[in-house]
């Protein structure tokens, strides 16, 4: 069967943007990591396992919405001794703070980033994390989408944020084993999102 790629996207003063509705995370095909660089010349690179969302796309793009919950213990750095260290209470304290929400506050477009033709939005909104609320924000990007053989309808995302290290919460130099005199002080997240509409 040919894959449909009409019908999943609308022109909107000028941005590509998805047809409105409520799309899931599919976790399955979707990915939720993080590096930072050691020494200036490496990065560490660590990923969350397990994680859930959803995407509202409204009539109005700027209605938008993005929301996460992350399972903090399925933290995986590819080092058993380094994860455990993470997930203890110095640091995401898992037992206490099983998950992480994410939940976005506003959205706007930022077609002048876009040299590549691609639309990219601002993501602007806050996670959750230790009881702690902390701004991130995100630079979205809407990759495309399809009609599935099922019939459902898909979306592609890639989205990135940096955060500085100097903030405490995100402060993980001794438990990913970092030099503090040869550091870069931000850490990068980045989404790869595959979602898929439910209603």
């Amino acid at each position: 069967m040919t894959l449909d790629t009409n019908c999943v996207s609308r022109n909107h003063e000028g941005v590509e943007v998805p047809v409105p509705g409520t799309y899931e995370v599919d976790p399955a095909r979707s990915y939720l990591g993080f590096s930072v660089r050691n020494h200036l010349v490496s990065r560490i690179r660590g990923q969350y396992r397990s994680f859930r969302g959803a995407l509202t796309v409204a009539d109005d793009p700027a209605a938008s919405g993005l929301v996460l919950e992350v399972d903090t213990a399925s933290i995986d750095t590819g080092d058993a001794r380094r994860d455990e260290r993470l997930r203890s209470s110095d640091y995401l304290d898992v037992d206490r703070y099983p998950t992480m929400p994410y939940r976005s506050r506003r959205v706007w477009p930022v077609v002048a980033w876009a040299p590549d033709g691609h639309d990219r939005w601002h993501v602007e909104g806050e996670f959750v994390r230790r009881g702690v609320i902390r701004p991130v924000d995100f630079e979205l990007r809407f990759e495309g989408g399809l009609i599935d053989p099922y019939g459902s309808t898909r979306l592609g995302f890639t989205a990135s944020a940096e955060i500085s290290r100097d903030d405490s919460e995100f402060s993980w130099k001794q438990a990913l084993d970092i030099e503090e005199t040869m550091q870069n002080r931000n850490a990068i997240f980045e989404l790869e999102i595959e979602a898929v509409r439910r209603s």
